[in-house]
């Protein structure tokens, strides 16, 4: 391993058995940046450590990993040789991987918590948790070493790499990828929890953004779960009326769940048929005074949300609902304060949905409702660019490139002005409404004529 530089020790919450990555910063000298970058890692015994310094942040990244690797290897013993074994079902039995280990280990095999009677909870009220954790468990487990056939204690970081790199290349995405390992976490939280000493190398092990190994296909947003239109409305009819447009918002603002649980009627602009989202309910139930794509809380309201689209008929059907809107917001528990996600989905939105559902209608959730938005004005011929504003992503991402042929493509000078023009002037708002507004009623969507510039 490279040089190493005198280490501190890390807190007592740290885990210790396992090394870890550590996140390059940069190298100053007398308080200043010197353009290079000090690769870090955290040794097995907790102690954070210099991995030698680099020009640029992916090869301190690349030194930091191989580190990692290597210090686990030392300490494994043959860990990493079993991660070099093929995948195949048919060499994984005979392979010299952590199951071959005599191990008599009441923990079980990664692979048994496939089942989600396995899984380490308590509470008859997580048992939609287990089993979705157990579906990703079975489909990481394909593509560790032994298919998953070995105790959780001898998991390591690089075995995750491996399976990361093998379900990237076997073309699933990055989110699908990313979930797998965080069950693999939750695995580990659980089992702690029980007084076991399990490590989680799965903790950091996610895919960065722009990764070259991610298909070309899953780019774009065709993989995600749209809600055919007949679906919803009936959905709708079906549900108790307070609660219709509760699922009508997502699909006609593209709001997330935290941002739908935040939304305020306060923030309506109805001459424009817009409303602003600036807040969002975390997880935990807490407000967060700036949405999703803002990652700094800014002093300027104007600069810490987004304008989405807020057609008269969806303002008018909050406004006859019984909900009582507290302090404006349009969302609330029945003990009057934030809805925390697992106790929204629980006891408002999967209670709504079961009537649909006993008629056969697939389950869907907020963030399918917000891929229906983007579909359904992509559909219309609305460009890329202007629906990527809406649902909140930058210019540059993927679904505002525009024209361009290739994702990281330069867009030149002149389509720059034109996308800034479009968004500013508010050139396809009246258009966007029309088809939102469509979408709510049920109704025919506008002609293309109708698009400015016409046919």
């Amino acid at each position: 391993m490279a040089k190493r530089a005198p280490g501190k020790g890390r807190g007592p919450y740290k885990e210790i058995g396992v090394a870890r990555e550590r996140t390059p910063i940069h190298e100053l000298k007398n308080g200043k940046e010197t353009g290079r970058f000090l690769a870090r890692m955290v040794d097995r015994e907790g102690v954070e450590r210099q991995v030698d310094i680099w020009k640029t942040k992916t090869a301190a990244q690349i030194a930091t990993r191989a580190a990692v690797e290597e210090a686990n290897a030392d300490t494994q013993g043959t860990a990493i040789k079993s991660v070099e074994v093929d995948q195949s079902a048919e060499a994984v039995g005979t392979a010299a991987t952590p199951d071959a280990v005599d191990r008599s280990d009441p923990l079980g095999t990664i692979a048994d918590y496939g089942d989600a009677r396995a899984w380490p909870y308590h509470d008859k009220n997580a048992l939609r948790t287990a089993e979705t954790n157990a579906e990703r468990v079975r489909r990481a487990a394909r593509f560790l070493p032994a298919e998953g056939k070995f105790s959780p204690l001898d998991l390591t970081v690089a075995h995750c790499l491996r399976a990361q790199d093998g379900m990237l290349k076997a073309g699933l995405s990055p989110g699908v990828v990313d979930n797998s390992f965080k069950a693999l976490s939750a695995l580990a939280r659980g089992l702690r929890d029980d007084d076991h000493a399990v490590p989680d190398p799965a903790a950091r092990v996610r895919v960065a953004a722009g990764d070259g190994r991610i298909s070309e296909d899953k780019l774009e947003m065709d993989g995600h779960h749209v809600v055919d239109r007949e679906h919803l409305h009936r959905a709708v009819a079906l549900a108790p009326a307070a609660l219709g447009p509760m699922f009508l918002t997502p699909a006609t603002t593209s709001s997330r769940t935290g941002e739908l649980l935040a939304s305020n009627h306060r923030e309506w602009d109805p001459d424009r048929e817009m409303m602003y989202l600036h807040e969002t309910i975390r997880p935990d139930g807490v407000t967060q005074p700036w949405v999703k794509g803002r990652r700094a809380y800014r002093a300027v309201k104007a600069k810490r949300g987004r304008w989405v689209l807020w057609p008269a008929v969806l303002q008018e059907m909050w406004l006859a609902g019984s909900l009582l809107y507290l302090d404006g917001y349009l969302m609330h528990s029945p003990r009057g304060g934030f809805w925390r996600h697992s106790n929204f989905y629980r006891r408002c939105w999967n209670e709504a949905l079961k009537p649909a559902e006993a008629e056969g209608i697939p389950h869907f959730t907020p963030y399918d409702l917000r891929h229906t938005f983007a579909t359904t004005l992509l559909e219309a011929d609305v460009p890329k660019f202007v629906v990527a504003r809406w649902i909140g992503h930058d210019l540059t991402s993927n679904l505002g490139m525009g024209a361009q042929s290739k994702p990281g493509a330069k867009r030149d000078d002149a389509t720059t002005l034109m996308l800034y023009y479009a968004h500013v002037t508010e050139l396809w708002r009246p258009y966007g409404l029309s088809v939102v507004t469509a979408l709510l009623l049920n109704s025919k969507m506008p002609l293309l004529s109708e698009r400015p510039g016409g046919t």
